[in-house]
Formats: structure tokens, C-alpha cells, sequence
């Protein structure tokens, strides 16, 4: 499950207010794997939580964790990329097969 919230029409969100999303997929996303493998290995070889460490080190340096996510596709591109695509490494697509498969065989 991956839950985000949407805000600012700088991000190009289609509703103006702040709002929440959840997604369920039927996979750990490929992000949330790496992030868990990690986090088990970091248990195995020092006995303690991966997160728990990281905020204690950021507290103790007076450091902040910031993550800065790019939100075109690519240059060129003006479809923004959606949360699930950013944070979770799952890439959505906003066209149906059918619909797809259709374009290209009219091409």
C-alpha cells in the first residue's frame, strides 16, 4: 500500500485542495524492496532499526533528510509524473490497453 497526498497546481494535481491517495498494488514496489532489504541487512549486522538510526543521526547532526523528485517524464515531456512513479518506483499508465493497442494499429 502507498499512501501520498497531493497539493499546489505546481505539482499538477487536477484538484486545487490538498488531497490523499492510497494505492494497493498485489507487489511490494520495487522502492519499498530495496528500502526493506536494507533495513533487514542493517538489523543483521548491527541489531538495530535501520529508521530508528537514521533520525537519531539526523537529531544529532541537526539534519534533515530532503528528498527532491523530478516531476516531468523527461525533457520535452509535459505529463507530470504521479506519486507511485516518484516515490515507489511503480509506473502507472493513464491510457487502457485496448485504447493503446488501437492507436497502433491504426498506424
Amino acid at each position: 500500500m502507498y499512501c501520498f497526498e497531493n497539493r499546489g497546481e505546481e505539482v499538477g494535481v487536477t484538484l486545487h485542495h490538498p488531497h490523499g491517495q492510497v494505492y494497493a498494488f498485489p507487489f511490494v514496489p520495487p522502492r519499498t524492496s530495496r528500502l526493506l532489504a536494507r533495513a533487514h541487512a542493517h538489523r543483521a549486522s548491527t541489531g538495530r532499526n535501520l529508521f530508528d538510526d537514521l533520525v537519531a543521526s539526523e537529531l544529532a547532526e541537526f539534519a534533515v533528510h530532503l528528498q527532491v523528485l523530478p516531476v516531468g517524464r523527461g525533457p520535452g515531456e509535459v505529463k507530470f509524473v504521479a506519486g507511485t512513479e516518484s516515490a515507489a518506483g511503480v509506473w502507472s499508465n493513464d491510457v487502457l490497453p485496448e485504447v493503446a493497442a488501437g492507436r497502433l494499429r491504426r498506424e
